[in-house]
């Protein structure tokens, strides 16, 4: 093989690999900013106190926790390592509305406020 075509070849190689490691980058990034709004959100729920914002904070904290155990998904698919949740409650469950609902579907915080 001519040696302009090795080097094309190594070339090539080397920017799919860069493109690559950019991208698992990004990914850990987004896992990271995910996480934050994840913990922000369920701050939120811990200390909102008007009724009419419990269900925006429900959702809020739900939306979150989806897109990071789909962000997480992803990540295990490409075999990278994640650092552990630093704020996340360990084996946090799903959280829903029921959880959140009293036995005549009203939320246990606006009944406790």
């Amino acid at each position: 093989m001519k040696p302009i075509l090795r080097w094309a070849q190594c070339k090539r190689r080397t920017r799919e690999g860069n493109e690559a490691e950019r991208e698992r980058a990004e990914l850990l990034l987004e896992i990271r900013r995910t996480r934050d709004e994840w913990m922000r959100a369920q701050h939120l729920l811990d200390n909102v106190v008007e009724p009419e914002l419990i269900d925006h904070a429900i959702y809020a904290v739900q939306a979150a926790q989806r897109k990071y155990e789909y962000l997480m998904k992803v990540a295990r698919k490409q075999h990278l390592s994640v650092p552990p949740e630093e704020g996340l409650v360990r084996g946090a469950a799903r959280t829903s509305a029921a959880d959140f609902q009293g036995h005549d579907g009203v939320t246990a915080r606006s009944k406790s406020r």
